[in-house]
């Protein structure tokens, strides 16, 4: 039960992806005309992102606790067979760093670190991390398929503990589309996307976030259009144990860069904030655990394969 806020928070990145425009020092360029705006990868190149989440939370009567997660994601873009519209990707970890700190105890791996198989952690995080997924994807972006492949050093010697690699691949392409307007739009427009989405396997989670255009904005050099969004989510979540976590206050608020001459996500950063209610192991009473999420992605490098 320990680690199960760390597997609900970070699974909440589909969500959104945000930047505050007062904390980048974005400067202004000039105002767009109306247009669709939606990301796209384009067939024979090469994308790599970073993906880095921090989770804060403060159990009652306990010493804080602190995940930080950083993945660098490579996916190769192909055709699908058959002519059929939309682009195939695979996807893979070249890099992933994990640091948790809970009840004055420290856990850190780092992929690129030699003697991982020597150490229980590294055997850990090694069972997965080196693991690809392929994916095919309709115009749109949306994941019509995905299945996993690759090397697997097996059976991981640390059951309880969370494990990264390819889910957070298929996060990150279900992140990338989400929070774009399905109409054209120009500076100073607004909509609002709600409904429902899955989270993991833990169930889904009503949301409503409201979303606005703040025009075009200059972001290490590229014009990139920025939109600005909040919102909220409800529901519960149920574990693995089918045990329920309910949470409330869950708000979400934060930014997307994109640049329309690339036609991709360059950056995006959200935060959440709520209480969630944990149902204690032996007593089953529940504690309210204030919990915070802030997630990163950023497009480091396309290239021609």
């Amino acid at each position: 039960m320990k680690w199960l806020l760390s597997l609900l928070v970070f699974s909440l990145a589909p969500f959104c992806g945000a930047l505050h425009a007062q904390d980048s020092n974005l400067e202004d360029v000039q105002e767009e005309l109306p247009a669709l705006l939606l990301p796209k990868f384009e067939l024979g190149k090469t994308y790599r992102f970073i993906s880095t989440t921090d989770v804060y939370m403060t159990p009652p009567g306990e010493s804080p606790r602190q995940i930080r997660i950083e993945q660098q994601a490579r996916y190769d873009v192909d055709p699908l067979s058959g002519g059929r519209k939309g682009v195939a990707l695979r996807g893979l970890t070249e890099k992933l760093k994990v640091d948790i700190q809970a009840g004055g105890k420290s856990v850190t791996y780092d992929s690129l670190e030699k003697g991982n198989q020597n150490t229980t952690i590294g055997r850990h995080f090694e069972s997965t991390v080196n693991r690809y997924v392929k994916m095919e994807l309709n115009e749109r972006l949306k994941i019509m398929s995905h299945k996993e492949a690759g090397r697997s050093a097996g059976a991981t010697p640390l059951p309880g503990l969370p494990r990264f690699g390819p889910e957070e691949l298929v996060q990150i392409i279900n992140a990338i589309p989400q929070g774009y307007s399905p109409d054209p739009v120009k500076t100073g427009d607004e909509w609002v996307l709600k409904g429902k989405r899955p989270v993991g396997d833990l169930g889904d989670l009503g949301f409503e976030i409201s979303y606005k255009n703040l025009g075009l904005m200059k972001y290490e050099e590229h014009a990139c259009i920025v939109i600005e969004f909040r919102g909220q989510m409800s529901g519960d979540i149920t574990n693995d144990n089918s045990r329920n976590v309910e949470f409330q206050g869950s708000r979400i608020n934060g930014s997307i860069l994109f640049d329309p001459q690339l036609g991709m996500t360059r950056y995006s950063e959200h935060s959440v904030s709520m209480i969630v209610y944990i149902p204690d192991s032996e007593t089953k009473e529940k504690r309210a655990v204030p919990m915070q999420q802030k997630a990163v992605l950023k497009l480091m490098q396309v290239k021609k394969k």
